[in-house]
């Protein structure tokens, strides 16, 4: 019988080999799995798309596998790093080196990460790049926690005490600050080589740690004293030292010193020391049986007073010491008064012009009676004003210091909260500005290029209905954007608290029927139905703003007819009664798209609509309703919306309505508001309304020159134009003297408000009407208390211009309206 074969040995290479290449497979496969579950792997082709990718990228970057692969890492560009520094990294790794840095990507939710980062190119058998290894590992919290480090530490270079941090076993220096560095005249690089034994000239070792153990056990909470700092070239310099022990720092907690030089104050303690024996003190003997004390002249030159020797009453003490210090001074006096030993007690007296100062009494009772009561009492007061003002300055530095310290250590804390509320913020400013960037340009875009084909008659615009169309664009843009700059400044203006609101009587009826015929041509315009039901009783008035009312409805009605495609748009007025009080209420419904309750519930806030995506339908800046909403309540009421998706929306103002006061107003006359264009003159001048008008025309824009100058002589009016305001005080008083001045009030050299506050004062009393673009409140009385007549902001309705001039010259006297001489 045959034995065994026996097994493989090293004299078989084929086995041999093939063991070791299952072991290498084997350990590569370990090395492998110990790679992807330590860190983040990633693969690439040599164009860069992804071709794997482990669990661990997809769960940093929130994406799935799936939208990965086949991608390029541009997917993760967070915008951090400049074009410079992928340049360098392709460079790189396209030279089949590994590239080593830390990248900062971001993940598909927004949030930013931070990797450290080895991409390794593995090269075929011919040289050539076969494929990117990227070996990743997150660091986004040692990145976060370096910044906030840095944060603290800038604040603390920025403090004025000087500021050591160091171990508790070794006290090596781990930190310390600029101003601690120039203290003692080190780097801070080589201080933190050092331990405070190297600067404690007065400390061994065991005394030093004798001091630390009760903070670091917390026996103690701080610990402040005095001691000399080593300065680097050997001075020594007197410093106070505030110790604490903050746990929170380092793995075991570290030593926190504050340290102030106190030389200053050492040396004007040893001053009033040196003052004090040599009997530069303010001196006094007090007899305590007739109640007199005797004062020298330094004494008084203390306080103030002439520098004379005098004898005065106790009383004249008392009624010069703070109320404050009383106490504690007749206590130390009465104890002296009680023992043979002296009272040293530092208090407040009033000087000669009120305030207090600082003095610090010393004394001791030298004469007795024969039953031991005190007889006579010797003593001097010392000036210590300055020095105490000094000690407060450096207490209240040195709690602020601490105070510094512990604040910073919270604002760690609070770090993470306060860079979440950025990004928010910083989201909605960027959709706000994004948004407005489309609501500009969109009109704009309109503007210049109808007025380039206007100018360019070879482009095709060279009929009259054309050109006549093509100014109708240009205007509607231009009020288009004119309405956009209204909502911001009265957006502005209710963030400040600087709107102004009127209380006259108004008939609600009138504003509702005036809004309605104003928004009706561009409700047809689209097909859409626009009416008006009032249901208020005849005659009802409404103590209220008209101007304002108007801007609410005008602003509702225009939502309704941008959201509505089809169907019909209906204003309806009544008096409700929703609790004990009756109010106007007003409600504008549609048929439009409608809004889902989400949507209802933020349509009302700054900036928002109710479509936000980049692809949305409907234009608008989503500040009308937000603008509609305040001032409803600026009203006294409420604006509120319900609605349904597709189906369409109602939008209900509340108003407070008195009907007690609305018959006591229907006798005061009833105001409302126009909201049309101005109306044409209907006169036998309307062609040339200001026939044989001198005008003179004060304005340093070019273009607003022309348009005025052409405006005024169309209407019939002589123009002579000044570009500044020099120029027009002198023109106005020369021959022959205008009608009328159009004074621009931003003007250079002299402006308009001085220039025609320096023609009221030469005794120009003719008409003076303000031309400005600024438009907020407060502008219109600043005008017309510089004596101007009338106000006009800009941009100019011609007609208006026009009827406003005529205005003027027709309210003024012969002698002021300068009537054309033949």
């Amino acid at each position: 019988m045959s034995e065994n074969p026996s097994p493989r040995s090293e004299s078989d290479p084929i086995g041999t080999a093939r063991k070791a290449e299952v072991e290498a497979f084997r350990r590569a496969r370990v090395r492998e799995q110990a790679i992807d579950a330590a860190g983040i792997v990633a693969t690439t082709d040599p164009s860069g798309r992804i071709t794997h990718v482990n669990d661990k990228l997809c769960e940093l970057s929130k994406y799935s596998r799936e939208e990965l692969l086949g991608a390029n890492f541009r997917i993760v560009n967070s915008g951090h790093h400049p074009p410079s520094f992928f340049e360098s990294m392709f460079a790189t790794i396209q030279r089949g080196m590994t590239w080593r840095g830390t990248i900062c990507n971001r993940a598909k939710d927004g949030a930013r990460y931070w990797v450290d980062s080895a991409i390794v190119p593995v090269l075929d058998d011919s040289g050539g790049i076969e494929e990117y290894v990227t070996l990743q590992i997150d660091v986004t919290h040692t990145v976060l926690r370096e910044r906030k480090l840095a944060e603290v530490t800038t604040a603390l270079d920025a403090a004025t005490d000087c500021v050591f941090v160091f171990e508790p076993d070794s006290l090596r220096f781990v930190y310390v600050n600029v101003g601690a560095a120039r203290q003692v005249g080190y780097a801070p690089d080589e201080l933190l080589g050092m331990t405070p034994l190297d600067l404690k000239a007065s400390f061994t070792e065991e005394s030093f740690r004798a001091i630390l153990v009760p903070l670091r056990n917390g026996s103690l909470r701080s610990h402040r004293f005095r001691t000399t700092h080593v300065h680097r070239s050997g001075r020594e310099r007197q410093v106070e030292v505030s110790l604490q022990f903050a746990l929170e720092l380092g793995d075991q907690g570290r030593f926190v010193a504050v340290v102030r030089d106190i030389s200053e104050q050492i040396e004007i303690e040893e001053r009033m020391r040196l003052a004090v024996d040599s009997a530069k003190a303010g001196l006094w003997d007090w007899n305590i049986l007739d109640n007199t004390v005797y004062t020298n002249g330094l004494f008084h030159s203390m306080i103030g007073e002439p520098a004379l020797e005098r004898i005065v009453p106790a009383s004249y003490f008392d009624g010069r010491l703070h109320p404050d210090d009383r106490e504690s001074m007749g206590a130390a006096v009465r104890r002296s008064h009680e023992s043979d030993e002296p009272f040293d007690v530092e208090f407040r007296l009033r000087c000669a012009d009120g305030s207090y100062r600082w003095v610090r009494s010393s004394g001791k009772v030298v004469e007795r009676a024969s039953d031991g009561a005190p007889l006579r009492m010797l003593g001097q007061h010392v000036d210590i004003h300055d020095m105490k003002q000094n000690e407060f300055r450096l207490r209240e530095a040195l709690d602020r210091t601490e105070f510094l310290i512990a604040d910073l250590m919270s604002q760690t804390a609070r770090a993470n909260e306060l860079a979440e509320k950025a990004e928010v913020a910083n989201a909605a400013k960027s959709r706000f500005l994004a948004n407005m960037s489309h609501e500009i340009r969109t009109p704009m875009t309109a503007i210049l290029g109808f007025a380039d084909l206007l100018g360019d008659p070879d482009r095709g615009l060279s009929a009259p209905a054309e050109r006549a169309e093509a100014v109708q664009t240009i205007r509607r843009n231009g009020e288009h954007l004119l309405s956009i700059l209204n909502d911001i400044l009265d957006l502005s203006k209710i963030e400040a608290g600087k709107m102004s609101i009127e209380r006259l009587a108004v008939s609600p009826s009138q504003i509702v029927d005036e809004v309605v015929r104003l928004m009706r041509p561009r409700a047809v315009g689209k097909g859409l139905e626009l009416n008006g039901v009032d249901e208020t009783p005849s005659g009802c008035l409404l103590n209220s703003d008209p101007v304002r009312l108007c801007q609410i409805l005008t602003n509702l009605v225009g939502n309704a007819i941008k959201f509505t495609d089809c169907g019909s748009i209906l204003v309806r007025s009544a008096i409700a009664k929703p609790s004990d009080r009756p109010v106007l209420r007003i409600e504008v419904a549609d048929t439009g798209i409608g809004m889902t309750e989400s949507q209802c519930e933020r349509v009302f806030d700054a900036f928002t609509q109710a479509d936000t995506s980049t692809t949305r339908k409907y234009g608008g800046t989503g500040l009308g309703l937000r603008i509609s909403a305040t001032l409803a309540r600026l009203l006294g009421g409420d604006l509120r919306v319900r609605s349904r998706p597709s189906v369409g929306s109602v939008f209900t103002l509340d108003l407070p309505f008195n009907a007690d006061r609305a018959r006591t107003l229907s006798n005061e006359g009833v105001t409302a508001i126009p909201v049309g264009r101005a109306p044409r003159p209907t006169d036998s001048k309307a062609d040339r309304p200001l026939e044989g008008l001198r005008v003179l025309l004060a304005e340093d824009g070019p273009d607003n020159q022309r348009l005025l100058s052409f405006v005024l002589g169309k209407a019939g009016a002589t123009v002579t134009l000044v570009d500044n305001g020099r120029d027009a005080i002198g023109a106005a008083i020369s021959e022959p003297v205008p009608d009328v001045i159009l004074m621009d009030m931003q003007m250079p050299i002299v402006d308009g408000y001085t220039a025609t506050a320096r023609l009221r004062d030469a005794g120009f009393v003719r008409p003076i009407i303000a031309l400005t673009a600024h438009a907020m409140d407060g502008d219109e009385r600043r005008c017309l208390a510089c004596g101007c007549s009338g106000f006009a902001p800009k941009p100019i309705d011609a007609a208006r211009l026009v009827q406003l001039i005529r205005d003027h010259m027709a309210s003024s006297t012969p002698a002021e309206s300068g009537a054309p001489r033949g």
